[in-house]
């Protein structure tokens, strides 16, 4: 596995995939991709806590 395949999520995935992305490096943090590995935006631990505390469905594209 590539690097950067390791903090990448594709923009489809869901929270629930950042999630354990994020637990998958050391960083605290993923960033989102589309198709052709182009930077859309970041998601880090504490947007994920956030959510959570406002009762977000994880189920949903990081995008959201």
């Amino acid at each position: 596995m590539k690097k950067i395949d390791q903090i990448t999520v594709n923009y489809n995935s869901s929270i629930i995939q950042a999630i354990k992305q994020i637990n998958k490096n050391t960083f605290g943090i993923c960033f989102v991709v589309d198709q052709e590995k182009k930077l859309i935006g970041s998601i880090s631990d504490g947007d994920i806590r956030k959510n959570i505390l406002k009762k977000y469905d994880l189920r949903k594209p990081v995008t959201k």
